[in-house]
Parts: structure tokens; C-alpha cells; sequence
């Protein structure tokens, strides 16, 4: 059984969360990325995929099996997580989404956050579920009086999109907007996705 000092991990999101820059240098992406894992008890497949923007044309593909995974905690898949990622990612895209939230997060830090801080680049967190805060009307995630994401619903699924560095909330929208496939996912992320289910399949068999 691994042992996990959750107040440390807590104040280690916390202090990350304030160096967070929700802004945009950068308008215009030539590739993007995108990483998902699958899990079985404590055995994660990941994978990670670059497509060119806004197509479905893959540049590049990477994937790793890890052993020896800690459980999941909420609010701590990055404990989790960062395991399969860096063993998985060789390459920096020029903006990568994950299977994660950004600073939809009960510290602002979410497991994309952690990616696009580690990597120095701007990362997007696209989730199925809703980890804390609330929906208005408009689409727009508020936690503790602030917006901190998207609801955003798309060919037929839910998904909440937010920040995770190096973006703004608005562009965090619209880059996933620009780059959804016919699942709604973003195509990399899609792959991605796709490529760790049926790997893990495999792998357990």
C-alpha cells in the first residue's frame, strides 16, 4: 500500500495555484496534444497523441504501462496521474489537453494545471464530471464567486472545460471548441482516450 501525505500535496497545490498565468501569449497553435489513461487496480495504461490544430491528422503517438499505481483520491489525481504522464510524454506539444480539470479545483490546481506548469506550456483540463462549484445559464463554472470553467455540451455529451496554465478561460474554450471531433472530445484527447481503453484490454488480459 502507498502511503500519501495529503496536506503536504494539499499545500503544494495551493502555493502552485498562486503562480498560475491565466493569460494567452499565444493565439495560434501548430500542434496540440493530448493525454488520457486507463486504469485497472493499481495498472495504468497512458497514452498521448499530437494532431496538427483544429484536424484529425496525428503527428505523433506515445503510450506506457505503468505498475504499481496509488488509488485515487479527489482533488489529488495528480498523486495518480503523474505517474503514467511522465513516463508517457517525450514530446511538448505547443498546447496539450488532458483528461483532468484545470482550476476547476478545490485549490485551483487540478491535474492540468500541474501538466502545463511542469511543461511550461499552456494545458487545458476536459472533464466529464463536475469536481466542485456551480453552472449558471450561460455555461459559465463559478467556485467561491469566481468563474473558473466551462459546461459546455457537445454532440450529445457534457463536458467541463477550464485552464489549466498558461491560458485564459476564454481562449481555454475556444481552442477546445476549434478542435472538437465528432465525440466532442478534442482530437488528440480522442485518440488518446480511445488508444488507453483498448490497450488496457490487452494488457490485463
Amino acid at each position: 500500500m502507498i502511503n500519501l501525505d495529503l496536506r503536504k500535496a494539499a499545500y503544494a497545490q495551493e502555493l502552485l495555484s498562486r503562480k498560475l498565468k491565466l493569460k494567452s501569449d499565444v493565439k495560434e497553435y501548430f500542434t496540440i496534444g493530448g493525454f488520457d489513461a486507463s486504469y485497472h487496480n493499481d495498472v495504468a495504461v497512458g497514452c498521448y497523441f499530437t494532431t496538427i490544430c483544429c484536424t484529425d491528422n496525428r503527428l505523433f503517438f506515445e503510450f506506457s504501462v505503468v505498475e504499481g499505481i496509488p488509488p485515487y483520491v479527489p482533488g489529488f489525481f495528480y498523486l495518480r496521474e503523474s505517474m503514467v504522464f511522465f513516463k508517457t510524454v517525450k514530446e511538448k506539444p505547443g498546447l496539450i489537453f488532458v483528461n483532468a480539470h484545470g482550476i476547476i479545483h478545490p485549490r485551483s490546481f487540478g491535474f492540468a494545471s500541474h501538466v502545463g506548469t511542469v511543461l511550461n506550456i499552456p494545458s487545458v483540463g476536459v472533464a466529464k464530471k463536475l469536481l466542485k462549484g456551480f453552472v449558471e445559464k450561460d455555461g459559465k463554472v463559478f467556485f467561491k464567486e469566481r468563474q473558473v470553467g466551462w459546461s459546455v455540451n457537445l454532440k450529445g455529451r457534457k463536458f467541463y472545460v477550464s485552464p489549466g496554465n498558461y491560458i485564459s478561460l476564454e481562449d481555454s474554450l475556444s481552442i477546445f471548441l476549434k478542435n472538437a471531433s465528432d465525440t466532442g472530445l478534442p482530437w488528440p484527447l480522442y485518440y488518446a482516450d480511445r488508444c488507453s481503453k483498448e490497450l488496457l484490454k490487452r494488457v490485463i488480459k
